[in-house]
């Protein structure tokens, strides 16, 4: 980060004074995360003029327009809204849980509202121990919490009532 910074304040580009991961060129936006980066802007010539400063100075690919960015594709409806979705990681996640069959059947049923925000799930002290022996529930946990973070805030209530249990999970809390 610190030779891509140093670099990028050489040509020129500013750094953003609240997001270190943000730079500004002329009227473009520079975006940084990690190894992957952006390049937004309403000048297509503008950003073509920057991508080819940039290629003589690192060693980038360019992979088109923003359809897809840190596993969320990005789809720009008629009405000029942006819809965004995660379907490799819904994927994943049926995979994991066994709602997906290899030859790409779902076994998931959908429902309009996910769970009752007013229903608690309790710890089940009693209950029998989930051994994890049909999926990782933290892993799969894990990868709700980022699903309903990037895409999916409507899933949060369920996705906390879960997560409360991934110490002591039991078989109710897994079902």
């Amino acid at each position: 980060y610190d030779h891509l910074r140093k670099k990028l304040i050489k040509l020129n580009f500013i750094q953003s004074r609240f997001d270190e991961c943000v730079f500004y060129y002329g009227r473009t936006i520079f975006l940084v995360y990690t190894d992957d980066t952006i390049l937004i802007g309403p000048d297509k010539e503008e950003i073509e003029r920057i991508m080819k400063t940039l290629s003589k100075n690192f060693k980038i690919e360019d992979q088109g327009t923003l359809n897809d960015y840190l596993g969320v594709h990005i789809e720009r409806k008629e009405d000029g809204t942006l819809e965004m979705t995660q379907p490799t990681l819904i994927l994943s996640i049926l995979k994991d849980v066994s709602l997906w069959e290899n030859g790409g059947k779902n076994k998931a049923t959908s429902r309009t509202t996910p769970a009752y925000s007013t229903t608690i799930l309790t710890s089940d002290k009693e209950g029998e121990d989930f051994n994890n022996k049909d999926f990782n529930y933290r892993q799969v946990i894990g990868k709700l919490l980022y699903l309903e973070k990037s895409t999916r805030p409507d899933i949060a209530c369920t996705v906390h009532q879960c997560a409360r249990h991934c110490i002591t999970t039991k078989v109710s809390h897994a079902l």
